[in-house]
């Protein structure tokens, strides 16, 4: 019984283990080309994503290095805070006003108002706030991180495989030597 639920345990952290592989591998695959593509910054693949907050321009509702979920919605009002791409740069600020198709949006932390902008470009609204978290998700975006997690990730693959490799060679070994004393039991009977 305990042979068989060490097994289990290993064949499901072998099935974490890629998982997480895939899903690195996956989700960078699609934001770096589902970006090229569509030229968004903000790839939305079920019209919600995450995002990092880069500057201070929303203290103190939203800090630097927070992380934002933003949904993609049909409508905005004034108060909802949104984001929108400006050239190559994505923006978090509030909207303060809205005349049809044009939105006025400014950032809490600053003296004044954004050039207006067509609502059509707004990416979406940010739907909730997890402070700090974002720091880890651009620890984690670093190529550099990327790879030695990746890398732990199959190192730690390889030798779950070689330990039980190994366990099953010492598994081999005490029944073959069980077979031999027991071989020499008959003979000492005989």
């Amino acid at each position: 019984m305990k042979v068989k639920l060490k097994r289990i345990i290993k064949y499901v952290f072998r099935i974490m283990i890629f998982l997480v592989i895939s899903l690195v591998f996956g989700l960078t695959f699609y934001t770096i080309n589902a970006r090229r593509v569509s030229g968004n910054r903000l790839v939305m693949p079920f019209n919600k994503t995450i995002a990092v907050v880069l500057t201070g321009s929303m203290e103190p509702t939203i800090s630097v290095n927070d992380l934002l979920v933003v949904e993609k919605t049909n409508s905005y009002e004034v108060n909802d805070i949104v984001v929108y791409q400006t050239g190559n740069m994505l923006v978090v600020h509030r909207i303060i006003s809205i005349d049809g198709e044009t939105v006025i949006t400014a950032g809490d932390n600053n003296d004044g108002e954004d050039t207006p902008i067509n609502i059509k470009t707004i990416n979406g609204e940010v739907i909730d706030i997890i402070p700090h978290l974002g720091l880890v998700l651009k620890i984690i975006k670093n190529p550099i991180v990327l790879v030695v997690i990746t890398s732990l990730a199959i190192f730690l693959l390889i030798l779950s495989y070689k330990n039980e490799k190994k366990e099953e060679n010492n598994e081999i070994d005490s029944i073959k030597e069980e077979i031999e004393r027991l071989k020499k039991e008959v003979k000492s009977i005989e």
